[in-house]
């Protein structure tokens, strides 16, 4: 059904007077696949209320799971899906704990549980029972992003904007990324951008973090929440539709 919608808007597309996209990746798969060539990109806004440093909820979160309040924690949230690559985000969790030092993960998503077999499989071949958790699907996004000290994208292909990269950034977290869609964009940081399944590149990225002191890790987390701000805070999105649309009447 995704399919025949996709080649509905394709055939349709050529009446429309413009057509928008989140993303450059999103306008330029779908141009080449014969959408018509009237698009422009808006990307997607951050609630910044919503979505901010919060040490109350840090504190909560790693109580609910019984993590210590000292450990450093590294998270993933993400559903169950091959183009997700949990397993690239297991591999360099142990790589991470093998060579740099011993940290705590998370992860979070529909399917992502201990009942998911190929994961707690996964997990357990690894000898990462005692330190990686599955959480599943959750709805208090923001005070699960809060409770991190990295948060990290490990997707292989299919991402346009993720959503949550953002989100992380602006709860003032340290984001490491997979160079997918808009995430090296998002970040707008190369050294903390990898390439997609190289497990080895992600915990080495993680590591530089983790060596950094709590201050310059929050001096980094400051800067990502001011990137947030400045170009995909709510409100500067809705001037970008605002201006869109006035040009479009104005035509």
């Amino acid at each position: 059904s995704t399919r025949m919608a996709i080649r509905l808007n394709q055939v349709y597309s050529h009446i429309a007077d413009i057509i928008l996209y989140n993303s450059s990746i999103s306008k330029r798969q779908h141009e080449d696949f014969g959408f018509a060539r009237k698009g422009t990109v808006i990307p997607n806004g951050f609630d910044l209320q919503e979505f901010k440093p919060d040490l109350s909820a840090r504190e909560r979160f790693r109580h609910e799971l019984n993590i210590h309040p000292d450990a450093f924690v590294i998270g993933h949230l993400a559903r169950y899906h091959p183009m997700k690559d949990h397993a690239n985000f297991l591999n360099a969790a142990a790589a991470f704990n093998l060579k740099y030092g011993k940290a705590q993960f998370l992860l979070a998503g529909s399917g992502v549980t201990e009942q998911n077999l190929e994961l707690s499989a996964h997990r357990r071949k690894l000898g990462l029972s005692e330190y990686l958790k599955f959480i599943g699907e959750r709805s208090d996004v923001a005070e699960m992003l809060n409770a991190l000290d990295i948060f990290s994208i490990s997707s292989a292909w299919g991402e346009a904007f993720p959503n949550v990269l953002g989100e992380a950034l602006a709860c003032a977290i340290p984001c490491i990324t997979t160079d997918i869609g808009e995430s090296a964009s998002i970040i707008g940081d190369l050294d903390c951008v990898v390439l997609p399944g190289d497990s080895e590149a992600l915990a080495a990225a993680w590591s530089r973090i983790y060596k950094k002191s709590p201050d310059e890790r929050g001096i980094m987390g400051a800067a990502g929440r001011l990137r947030v701000a400045n170009n995909y805070s709510l409100d500067k999105i809705a001037d970008q539709f605002a201006r869109l649309y006035d040009a479009m009447k104005a035509n």
